[in-house]
């Protein structure tokens, strides 16, 4: 399991979004909470807190093209990973995930070889399940001068699943 926390924090004023906390609780540790048994191990991608977020995560991982959003964090925790699959969240997801969010995107990986990714209400969302392989799309995307996240979907031929609810982040509650 990938949590993306290496983001810049840009539509937060710069405030790393998995500190902000929802009802006094962080939101990164909300987030390990919902999954925490559900996953074998969690990896979560940071640039900056990386004491505080050690304490949710089995390993952290860096990384290292700034601005390039959720793309360089997933390519960061695939680089890292030791399974054929690894699932991924924003570390500032609101909603604690249905307990089947798994099993949807596992489900939906059957019918494409690199993965899936959620949409919620039509739109795309960085929680994704995504064949480790698909690492080489990841670096087209990340030299690419469009390195966005529809981008590496599109390219890697990842299909999609509907997960209501699984795009409510901090900036759009």
């Amino acid at each position: 399991m990938g949590i993306l926390a290496g983001g810049d924090g840009s539509r937060a004023g710069g405030r790393d979004k998995g500190l902000l906390s929802d009802k006094g609780e962080p939101l990164a540790q909300r987030l390990n909470e919902a999954v925490r048994g559900d996953v074998a191990e969690i990896i979560i991608c940071c640039r900056r807190n990386a004491a505080f977020y050690n304490a949710f995560a089995d390993r952290l991982v860096c990384d290292l093209r700034q601005g390039m959003g959720p793309v360089a964090g997933i390519r960061a925790i695939l680089a890292a990973a030791e399974t054929d699959f690894v699932a991924f969240l924003p570390a500032d997801t609101m909603i604690r995930p249905p307990t089947n969010w798994l099993r949807l995107l596992a489900n939906g990986a059957e019918k494409t070889p690199n993965g899936v990714f959620a949409t919620d209400k039509g739109r795309h969302t960085a929680c994704c399940l995504v064949r480790s392989q698909a690492i080489r799309s990841l670096d087209e995307v990340l030299t690419a001068e469009n390195g966005s996240l529809a981008h590496f979907y599109r390219g890697a031929g990842l299909g999609s699943v509907s997960i209501e609810g699984i795009g409510r982040d901090w900036d759009s509650v």
